[in-house]
């Protein structure tokens, strides 16, 4: 089973100091980020110092990922200087299926996962396809570039972000791959309002949320973790269910007096795969 990511954490590849402690952040996949946070000046640079620190971060155990330029000769020389570097995760930024397939052609090691950053309106109408993709373990969404893209403005609350998002998740879910992970929370002293949002898309069928300080990881890992009792709650139900069901049952009524079928028994068993030592 494929890693879910719940709490991907940008650190700027360019900043050795915030390399050397990203692996004590409590993040599940470190995102050495090449794109965004680093300024054309510290290119090269910072793919120096992100080849020398994969290594030593993977041999503590931590999971990395790397986030590549989107700009055509910047994205060619990451993928050069990655060619060789054994990694968790690709992050492919103002993802479209013909940067997917640029990108998979340029690396062709199978074991690094793909996730595709959706941030302008192809990246949306190509969603399922890209989602489909052998190589695409995971969706994201940057809102941020697609609020520039479509001319939109809206906070992360507004319900225009709702249709977007929505379709990200049937897109997964479609491609049978994990709910796609959200976008950064950029108010960094609001970690009340953080939580809220982190929860919103929780309930939108979104599996996890990418951070930009570490002080955000905390929060997010605990929406996207399930409890001890939820764990317990979901092997019970498994447990009675599949006891039903030898017995010719098609569902069961639990303890509080609520009808038991398949599809809530689905998650459980889902929540039960990812989490079966918890």
């Amino acid at each position: 089973m494929n890693p879910m990511y719940h709490s991907p954490l940008y650190v700027p590849g360019d900043r050795p100091a915030m390399l050397e402690k990203a692996g004590d952040r409590g993040t599940d996949l470190i995102v050495i980020d090449l794109e965004d946070a680093v300024p054309i000046a510290s290119k090269a640079a910072a793919r120096s110092l992100t080849v020398e620190a994969v290594p030593r971060l993977r041999g503590n155990g931590a999971k990395v990922g790397v986030r590549i330029n989107s700009f055509m000769a910047e994205r060619e020389a990451d993928l050069i200087a990655l060619n060789d570097v054994e990694l968790d995760a690709l992050m492919i930024p103002k993802a479209t299926m013909a940067e997917i397939n640029t990108v998979a052609a340029a690396n062709q090691v199978a074991e690094t996962d793909f996730i595709a950053l959706i941030e302008n309106g192809q990246g949306l109408l190509d969603a399922p396809k890209i989602a489909a993709h052998p190589r695409v373990k995971r969706l994201a969404v940057g809102e941020a570039d697609l609020a520039a893209d479509l001319d939109m403005e809206a906070g992360d609350n507004d319900p225009a972000w709702i249709p977007s998002r929505a379709l990200l998740v049937w897109a997964s879910s479609a491609a049978g791959i994990d709910g796609p992970i959200g976008p950064v929370f950029v108010d960094l002293r609001d970690l009340d309002e953080l939580r809220r949002s982190t929860e919103r898309l929780k309930g939108m069928g979104f599996g996890g949320r990418s951070a930009i300080h570490p002080a955000q990881v905390a929060i997010i890992n605990e929406i996207f973790t399930p409890t001890s009792e939820e764990l317990t709650e979901a092997r019970r139900y498994v447990s009675a269910y599949d006891s039903a069901v030898a017995k010719g049952h098609g569902v069961i009524v639990d303890e509080s007096g609520r009808i038991v079928d398949e599809a809530l028994v689905r998650r459980s068993r889902r929540l039960i795969a990812e989490y079966p030592t918890a």
